[in-house]
């Protein structure tokens, strides 16, 4: 008499199911929707376009990166760009609080700022950014 269980039913067997899953989403899921929630706030809060040549995650090093960023003005103007940033993130700290960067680097970046002077007072006027949320603060002398 076999007194074996079907393999569904052991813990090792639940263990790689979950660890194969947890690998799918990081690998392929969290890109793609990190891509896609990126485009969207760049587009509401930066008035800007966003393309990205690819975008990878680790889910065990919990570090992500993007390769050929561009950020592009309503009118296509290129104001930032970047061959490849790579973001390590704090564990501890994303998932007890808010998103926590902990490293930051990006390779061979372009900005573009452009400025004008008003009553003697410089404002940057390109990119045209929406900040409507942010306070506004002036150090007069």
């Amino acid at each position: 008499m076999d007194s074996k269980k079907p393999l569904y039913k052991s813990i090792p067997f639940w263990i790689v199911v979950l660890i194969l899953l947890y690998s799918a989403l990081g690998f392929f899921a969290i890109p793609y929707f990190a891509e896609k929630i990126t485009k969207k706030i760049t587009l509401e809060q930066l008035n800007s376009q966003l393309t990205i040549t690819k975008v990878r995650f680790n889910p065990f090093t919990f570090t992500a990166s993007a390769s050929a960023i561009k950020l592009t003005d309503k009118d296509t103007t290129l104001w930032f760009s970047a061959d490849k940033a790579t973001i390590n993130l704090n564990l501890w700290s994303s998932l007890f609080n808010n998103l926590s960067i902990e490293e930051l680097s990006i390779n061979k970046p372009f900005y573009k700022v452009v400025t004008e002077n008003k009553n003697n007072k410089f404002t940057i006027k390109y990119p045209k950014m929406n900040f409507s949320d942010a306070k506004q603060t002036s150090h007069e002398e």
